[in-house]
């Protein structure tokens, strides 16, 4: 079992371009970074597939739920959904995963894109990372209420196109899995009263990931 290398890193969390000049530069780099990383052989005993996925999701949504029932009729729903359009049993192939990239999990600077907190890595479909990296940008996007999310989206999958070999993303896994990370994180700020309408927004454009992922399966047919 390869392993991976641990080290100082330098630079700043993505986070802090996210709305500057650079930030699409930087998201194509970290695109870049990811294709390299899911090509790079290592093979983690820790497995993470849509059923773990959902597994998680479902814990989560529970617990929201239970809690916030305004919410909980959009999430059980959703949740339902993602349950019958969920990728085959294994059909997905597996790859080295980090299994909670996003922004705050990535430093830059101008000649390194490096990692934080391995603790959750696994053997995962590569699309688990990018739809979890897309998904916060969503997150940022209605946070921030800024423009430029959608070509900072575009230049990370660039970044990763760019560089992907045998780890090229599926469409429909890819929507599947956005789908889920919204989800999550509906039910994750449906726990901070200062964000209530952030986790219906978030629970939402889950909804329309969801629609993708059926206009894809309409499409391959």
């Amino acid at each position: 079992m390869g392993r991976p290398a641990l080290a100082p890193a330098p630079g700043e969390l993505l986070t802090a371009r996210l709305g500057k000049p650079d930030a699409e530069r930087y998201a194509e780099d970290v695109g870049r970074g990811l294709a390299r990383l899911q090509d790079c052989g290592v093979v983690w005993e820790q497995r993470h597939d849509a059923a773990a996925e959902l597994a998680t999701l479902e814990r989560w949504a529970g617990a929201a739920t239970a809690a916030f029932p305004e919410p909980a009729a959009e999430i059980e729903r959703s949740l339902r959904e993602l349950a019958t359009r969920a990728p085959q049993a294994g059909s997905e192939p597996l790859v080295p995963a980090h299994r909670d990239f996003h922004d705050g999990q990535v430093l830059v600077s101008a000649d390194r894109i490096s990692l934080l907190d391995l603790d959750t890595a696994c053997s995962a479909p590569p699309e688990l990372d990018a739809a979890n990296f897309l998904a916060h940008i969503v997150l940022r996007r209605l946070e921030r209420s800024a423009s430029g999310w959608e070509r900072m989206a575009a230049a990370f999958l660039a970044g990763h196109a760019a560089e992907a070999g045998k780890t090229a993303l599926d469409p429909e896994r890819l929507h599947w899995y956005e789908a889920s990370a919204l989800l999550r994180l509906a039910c994750v700020y449906a726990f901070r009263p200062r964000w209530g309408e952030l986790s219906t927004a978030l629970v939402r454009e889950a909804a329309l990931r969801l629609g993708l992922v059926t206009q894809n399966r309409r499409q391959s047919r």
